[in-house]
């Protein structure tokens, strides 16, 4: 006679609802990073001038990667050719995705009436402001003052694309020239970076950065 079936315990279904919401989750994860992937990586081609791609950290790179003190790079080959890939690290990456969620409205918002904005607000203008300089490193600038100064330039421009209105795209990106450029090392700034400056691009439009 054979013996009856066993049933599962309660402790193997709650360890396979688990797994299936873990496999949900990382599935989720995994599209979200790739459109913000396609998203960057599309305004990073208009400023480079040709086709890159943008690459933000997988969950395993943001929980088993060590300290950067930089929040991005790209790599230059010893002739000085830019590789055709930005690395973002999962700071930078997960502000941007606030500001492509439309999660960022608040801090657009309040950066946009110029008033007293909380830490997360400097976050998404750091971020902002990261993408924009690792395009231009894509672009084929090397230095790092003059990046930084066409970064500032270019932040609007990245942030619209990414899902801000015109006008606070354009307060974003004069908050990080008010609160951060100034305290950036020396070798991100550019004496010429500053209206009508030689690195202006734009020195009869009346608007800096």
């Amino acid at each position: 006679m054979s013996s009856p079936a066993r049933r599962p315990s309660s402790w193997a279904l709650a360890a396979g609802a688990l797994a299936l919401a873990l496999m949900v989750w990382g599935w989720t994860a995994r599209q979200d990073r790739l459109e913000l992937e396609r998203r960057a990586g599309a305004v990073a081609g208009q400023i480079a001038g040709r086709d890159v791609r943008v690459r933000c950290p997988g969950v395993l790179r943001r929980t088993f990667a060590g300290f950067s003190v930089t929040s991005g790079h790209v790599e230059f080959s010893a002739e000085g050719t830019p590789g055709d890939e930005a690395w973002l690290e999962k700071g930078p990456c997960a502000a941007l995705r606030r500001l492509l969620d439309g999660d960022a409205a608040a801090d657009l918002a309040c950066v946009a009436r110029a008033g007293l904005c909380d830490a997360r607000a400097d976050e998404l203008a750091r971020a902002v402001d990261v993408l924009a300089h690792e395009s231009q490193h894509l672009a084929g600038i090397l230095a790092e003052d003059v990046a930084e100064c066409r970064a500032l330039q270019a932040m609007a421009q990245v942030a619209v694309a990414l899902g801000a209105d015109p006008a606070a795209a354009q307060a974003l990106a004069a908050l990080q020239h008010r609160t951060s450029y100034h305290l950036m090392p020396a070798r991100y700034q550019h004496q010429e970076c500053r209206p009508g400056g030689a690195l202006d691009l734009t020195p009869r439009d009346g608007r800096w950065p």
